[in-house]
């Protein structure tokens, strides 16, 4: 089918779990206005790619998360993504906008909430608490001060740190990788998160991606380096 013949803006719904994510298609295609497309995980960037979606339902437990609405942004630009299932309506919500979503459905949300944060995404709008709403701001008012930059500096272990939290591994693997103690690497972890602002390590490592992009590379292979010569780096 040509979707971009459709008069109708095409929804796409991400989830892998078959008879949830047609449920919610149908639900959001019921309350009209859209044509919605039930997809699993591993057919999303084919079919988002071909639809040229509005909006993209995508639920948090499936695929790889942050990493996942990044894909998808990439793949559809023009598409808005309102991720499905967070803990409550607030929670992570500042992570999940740097990774490019644009609308947030807590996981105890009705369907009519769904079909609502669809619409108002479609129209460029955004629904949410205003606890969330403050977060967002306060993230956007961080990032607008002229010290943020310095407030952010993180030291050369930090930083070799960071990339590899940002790689997923826990603390006892970096420890492993660097020759410290899991101990020392949770102190450093500790610090991390605090200046960067974040509460969780996948919140810390979009950050990390944002600010940092370019230490990401120089940090593995600072870990490469280490693990081959032991040299202990204090």
């Amino acid at each position: 089918m040509d979707f971009s013949q459709q008069d109708v803006a095409v929804v796409v719904v991400i989830s892998a779990v078959r008879i949830y994510r047609e449920g919610l298609a149908e639900g959001i295609a019921a309350a009209g206005g859209f044509q919605a497309l039930a997809v699993a995980p591993d057919r999303a960037e084919s079919v988002v790619c071909a639809c040229h979606p509005v909006v993209i339902v995508f639920d948090i437990a499936s695929g790889s998360g942050l990493e996942t609405v990044r894909s998808l942004v990439v793949c559809a630009p023009t598409a808005r993504v309102v991720v499905l299932g967070l803990e409550d309506a607030d929670s992570g919500i500042v992570c999940w906008a740097e990774a490019g979503a644009s609308g947030f459905v807590g996981r105890d949300a009705p369907m009519s909430e769904l079909t609502r944060v669809v619409s108002a995404t479609a129209a460029g709008e955004l629904l949410c608490s205003p606890a969330a709403a403050a977060a967002l701001c306060g993230r956007l008012a961080t990032l607008a001060r002229p010290n943020a930059a310095a407030a952010t500096t993180l030291t050369r272990r930090e930083t070799q740190i960071a990339g590899l939290i940002e790689q997923g591994m826990t603390n006892k693997e970096i420890a492993a990788a660097l020759f410290i103690e899991s101990a020392t690497v949770k102190n450093h972890v500790h610090n991390i998160l605090g200046k960067l602002g974040a509460r969780r390590r996948a919140e810390a490592a979009a950050r990390i991606r944002r600010l940092y992009p370019e230490l990401i590379g120089r940090a593995a292979g600072r870990a490469a380096d280490q693990r081959v010569s032991a040299t202990p780096l204090i």
